[in-house]
């Protein structure tokens, strides 16, 4: 399965807690998620995985290079948000769509890269094929 969001990439945001102690997600983090979902519904026909399926994923977040930064040798963006929290933003909203439980995965890889013409996240995820010696 292969999807792209556009636009500017996200990091999960804290959970908010209200003065009775309530806890709930921040807005701008429960509208990624949903947006997340609708993309991949839209884009992926696949059937989920099954529950013991092992599965890989891969991130890459492209960011609006600035013009500051086109002339010095910063080549990777060092700047929010952090991989993790790219990760467990569209992990947690692909749950129980792409596949039953993001306990699935058991190996990711997200990079952060520079973009001259679109922000977006790329994301790749696949079965775990198992080799035997």
């Amino acid at each position: 399965m292969k999807f792209t969001i556009q636009g500017v990439p996200r990091g999960k945001g804290r959970h908010r807690t209200t003065k009775t102690g309530h806890t709930y997600t921040d807005l701008k983090t429960s509208e990624y998620e949903k947006m997340v979902k609708w993309i991949f519904k839209t884009t992926c026909k696949e059937p989920m995985f099954l529950a013991h399926v092992p599965l890989t994923c891969e991130i890459i977040a492209y960011f609006q290079r600035p013009k500051s930064k086109t002339k010095c040798n910063i080549n990777y963006p060092t700047k929010k948000p952090d991989c993790d929290n790219i990760e467990k933003i569209i992990c947690d909203a692909l749950n129980g769509l792409a596949y039953h439980d993001d306990s699935q995965i058991v190996e990711i890889t997200t990079k952060k890269r520079w973009t001259t013409d679109n922000p977006r996240v790329e994301v790749e995820i696949k079965r775990k094929i198992e080799v035997t010696e």
